[in-house]
Parts: structure tokens; C-alpha cells; sequence
């Protein structure tokens, strides 16, 4: 509810509002620097906020997968790493290890009972379907079993971001926060990815500069502008594409209007000033000053020029036919 941001050199975003329901996927979209990724952190609870608040639903789990995630270092292996997404499951896990120890160790009808209650909650749970899910994400992301046992360090940096990936996955949040999701990714796992999110059951924001994957996974669009104003769009990405056109049409027709009207206006004001000093009206220069003044608040209220994305026009133009062996290596 009305974030703004600011890191010292002007405001990256301001006065930013939004809502997400259940089974809802909101994609954050503007140009780079606009503080897309700022929002998802805020969010995650990892950046403060200079205004504004986030309110989540009590107990809501998160899931945030940080774009520098290929840069993190941990000594553990793969499925050490995995299972930290089963929390609450873990705990329980070491409790039954340990009063399996005292069962062996010190037998009562005290320690059995607990023992026996620890593993019906482990069971409820769903503890002994850990390796089941964890390979389950695994094979969707088409990476090598073996890789479980391997040490997270020895990793390449796509290798860390899909393990990455995979646990925000395996945490099966309430929300979940995705930067540059397909980064790494080939066309078989986008799309694995595409049917997972779409399944999800839980909320999700997305940044991406995939516009095919955001078509696909967004019902509604986050637009921050070059002002760092933002403003929701009910809609897939290009719905939304169709609608900012239509606007930006429609804002350049109201400021150019405005522009002309400030313009006579002050065109008006500075001919009463010219001729309240050339008749040494007093009446007149004061009639001229009003006029100019009222020009300068309506240039205050008037909307600023709205910018228009930069295209990118590149073609490639087959001059002649060669022969249909185009290499030969």
C-alpha cells in the first residue's frame, strides 16, 4: 500500500499499490532501473520501505527467488540444501531421532508414548514424502540425481540458480517471488515451469523480461512508468501492451492540449504586461500578472509528458541465394 523508494539519487518508485488473492500472478514491468527487483525484496521483507506497508495474510509463507542467487556459497550438498525448504518437518525429524535414541536408551511407557505421537505427526506431515517431492522438482528441472550428493560449491552458476528455484518450489508457499525465473532455463523447463506455476495454488509475482513466459503466467500487470508511478492493469502482457498504446495516445492528445492552452495563456498575459507598461497602466499590468500566474499553476497541475518506449526496429534482409550448404565445419 503506497510504497515508495528512494536510495539517495531520486525516487525509484512512488506511491505503489496492489492486491493479490489466492491463485492470482501479478508481473512487475518498466523500464530497468525502475526498481522491479526493489519491490520484490520489500516484499520478501529483505529491503525496507521509505513509505508505505505490506501486509501479508497471517502465517503466509514466502518464497523468493533473488536473481543473485547463482552467487551463493554453502559447503553443504545439494539435498542438504533442498530439504531446508521442509522447515517445520525437519524439526519434527530431529525429534524423532532423538527420542528413537531415548526409546533404545532409557525405555519408558513415557518416552514410547511421545515417541510414537512424534511419529504420527511426522507422518501427517507428510515427512516421509520429502524425497519424493525432492525428486519429483528435480526431474521436472531435468537435473541429474547424482546431483544431490554433490557439494552446492561445485556448482556452475545456472546449476545453483535451478537448485535455487527448486527450492522455492519445494517450499510450496503462500506467495511466491520470482526474479528473472527463466534465466538458465531451456525451452522443456520453462515450460515444466509454466505448468507448475500454473497449478500452484498460491499467489505469485513475477519479473521477467520473458514476454512469452508473462503472456502466459500473469492476470494481472504491475506497470511502473519513468516517473516511478505505478498502476495495476487487470490483465495478461499484451492486453496490457494494447491498453498503455491506447493510453499513451490519449495522454500525448490531453498534454498537447494543455501545452497550447499555458502557451496562449501566457502569450495573453505577457501582451497585458506590454501594454500595461507602454500606457502606464497600472490595471492593465496587474490584469497581465494575474494572467501569467494563472498560466504557471495550470503548467504545475498539467500531466508531464508522457514518455514512449524506445523500439528496437532490426532486420535481416537476404540480399542473394547461395548455395543451401551455408557452413561446413
Amino acid at each position: 500500500n503506497k510504497l515508495a523508494k528512494n536510495f539517495g539519487y531520486g525516487a525509484l518508485f512512488e506511491d505503489v499499490s496492489f492486491s493479490l488473492n489466492e491463485g492470482e500472478s501479478l508481473a512487475i514491468v518498466g523500464p530497468n532501473g525502475c526498481g522491479k527487483s526493489t519491490i520484490l525484496k520489500i516484499i520478501a521483507g529483505l529491503e525496507s520501505t521509505d513509505k508505505g506497508t505490506v501486509n501479508l495474510k497471517k502465517g503466509a509463507k514466502v518464497a523468493y527467488l533473488d536473481q543473485q542467487s547463482s552467487n551463493a556459497v554453502d559447503d553443504r550438498t545439494v539435498y542438504e540444501i533442498l530439504k531446508d525448504a521442509f522447515g517445520e518437518i525437519n524439526e519434527v525429524e530431529r525429534q524423532v531421532k532423538e527420542y528413537e535414541r531415548k526409546v533404545s536408551e532409557e525405555y519408558s511407557e513415557v518416552v514410547l508414548e511421545k515417541y510414537c505421537a512424534l511419529l504420527e505427526k511426522f507422518n501427517l506431515m507428510g515427512g516421509y514424502e520429502v524425497d519424493v517431492k525432492i525428486n519429483t522438482v528435480i526431474n521436472g528441472l531435468e537435473l541429474n540425481p547424482a546431483m544431490l550428493e554433490q557439494s552446492y560449491n561445485t556448482l556452475s552458476g545456472g546449476e545453483k540458480t535451478l537448485v535455487q528455484l527448486a527450492k522455492a518450489l519445494l517450499i510450496e508457499p503462500d506467495l511466491l517471488l520470482l526474479d528473472e525465473p527463466t534465466n538458465h532455463l531451456d525451452l522443456k523447463r520453462i515450460e515444466w515451469l509454466e505448468g507448475y506455476i500454473k497449478s500452484f495454488k498460491g499467489a505469485s509475482i513475477i519479473v521477467s523480461h520473458d514476454r512469452y513466459f508473462l503472456d502466459k503466467m500473469a492476470n494481472q500487470i504491475l506497470s511502473i512508468d519513468d516517473y516511478g508511478i505505478g498502476r495495476v492493469y487487470p490483465t495478461n502482457y499484451s492486453g496490457y501492451l494494447v491498453q498503455r498504446e491506447i493510453e499513451f495516445e490519449k495522454q500525448m492528445a490531453q498534454y498537447g492540449d494543455e501545452q497550447e492552452a499555458i502557451k496562449q495563456l501566457e502569450a495573453k498575459a505577457k501582451q497585458f504586461m506590454s501594454l500595461g507598461m507602454g500606457r502606464n497602466s497600472a490595471a492593465l499590468t496587474k490584469q497581465g500578472k494575474t494572467l501569467w500566474e494563472r498560466a504557471q499553476r495550470m503548467r504545475q497541475r498539467a500531466i508531464r509528458k508522457p514518455k514512449e518506449q524506445k523500439k528496437l526496429n532490426v532486420s535481416f534482409m537476404e540480399e542473394n541465394k547461395s548455395s543451401k550448404r551455408i557452413i561446413v565445419a
